[in-house]
């Protein structure tokens, strides 16, 4: 049940990632509210610790802030096992959540693994293979006993919560920064990968591709983006093919905000490779904004976003040839890359910003928009 009231909001405690898309996404939210006057306290999930020690420490230090605060705001991706945790903690204190969900109806792939800290070894099968399949079930149980509704960020999202029997589910349209692009795609030299790596996001797919039309295309591919530790291999084994490879493939792991932003509104064309992918894409709302030529898979992330042949080139994913080839006609029509561009960026500015994003949150909570 919705509850409304005729006062503004005035306090927010919010639980958070520390890293990743939805890391980006509760910060910038946070900022937004910061602007209006609300009093916001970020409580982070660090995923380097010991996720249950750790939200026990960081909920008992804001206690007070907690059970005082107007809206309790929970911000959860599939692998936000420690901000899971500290809002597990806050369950404790307050039965009003407010759950903003960035996957499926399982909520975290794995919360229970946060119990102990784990290392390689017989310690890290203890957590993952025994502990984590004991407690996940009753971990989720519990935050949705509490949570007083749920949000989500697209209408197929919401069904796949509604018919896992999550209610009531609200949808609302992802934030996004203003434009810092200058320069048309038809002036840029860059195919751009951004983004959170790992095995899901296809890049092992993008480089077959670009196996294929690299040396033909004229542009210079960029891999902009961190990894957690869970895919330090698998990069590894990335970017060993990458340097041996006679195609120049840069990589940018270490970068600040600006300086991602940066590479994907500089870009010629972004390109995301995804062969799964969460509800919504943060790449591709930014991409958007920033009137770039976007080429994308139909994974849900961008099939109930972006139009094939409108906003973006949409392809099959895992598939190497395909992807090649939109890559290599946006290459070859640096016109068709700005009219994609332009058009991407009509429908970005009327639908994604953050006043949007927090005013929708607003409701959400059940305070009147200010």
């Amino acid at each position: 049940m919705t509850i409304s009231s005729d006062r503004p909001f005035r306090t927010m405690v919010m639980v958070r990632p520390g890293e990743g898309g939805v890391a980006g996404v509760a910060a910038s939210c946070a900022t937004e509210f910061r602007a209006r006057g609300i009093i916001v306290t970020e409580l982070v999930g660090d995923d380097s610790g010991s996720p249950a020690l750790d939200g026990i420490r960081a909920v008992w230090a804001n206690r007070r802030r907690i059970r005082e605060a107007d809206v309790i705001h929970v911000e959860l991706g599939l692998t936000a096992v420690a901000a899971f945790w500290v809002a597990l903690f806050v369950c404790l204190m307050r039965s009003d959540i407010t759950t903003v969900v960035h996957d499926g109806p399982d909520l975290v792939k794995s919360p229970g693994s946060g119990v102990i800290r784990t290392s390689p070894g017989l310690r890290d099968s203890i957590a993952h293979r025994i502990f984590a399949p004991m407690l996940d079930r009753p971990l989720r149980a519990m935050l949705r006993r509490r949570t007083r509704i749920w949000l989500t960020l697209s209408e197929r999202a919401r069904n796949e919560l509604e018919v896992a029997g999550l209610h009531p589910v609200a949808v609302f349209s992802l934030g996004a920064d203003p434009p810092i692009s200058t320069l048309p795609p038809s002036r840029c030299t860059t195919v751009v990968f951004a983004g959170f790596i790992a095995q899901s996001k296809g890049i092992d797919v993008l480089l077959d591709a670009w196996d294929s039309i690299g040396a033909v295309t004229g542009l210079v591919l960029q891999i902009v983006g961190g990894h957690g530790r869970q895919y330090e291999e698998y990069v590894t084994g990335l970017r060993r093919r990458t340097d041996a490879s006679p195609l120049p493939v840069t990589w940018i792991s270490q970068t600040s905000e600006a300086e991602f932003q940066s590479a994907i509104a500089q870009a010629a064309i972004v390109v995301l490779p995804y062969v799964k992918s969460n509800p919504v894409s943060g790449i591709a709302v930014r991409a958007a904004v920033e009137g770039r030529a976007i080429v994308a898979t139909t994974v849900p992330a961008f099939a109930d976003m972006l139009e094939n042949e409108v906003t973006a080139l949409l392809v099959r994913p895992g598939e190497p040839q395909a992807l090649g080839n939109a890559i290599l006609a946006l290459a070859r029509d640096s016109e068709l890359r700005d009219t994609l561009g332009r058009t991407a960026a009509s429908w970005a500015s009327s639908n994604c910003t953050w006043k949007a994003h927090a005013d929708a949150l607003t409701v959400a909570y059940g305070f009147p928009v200010t």
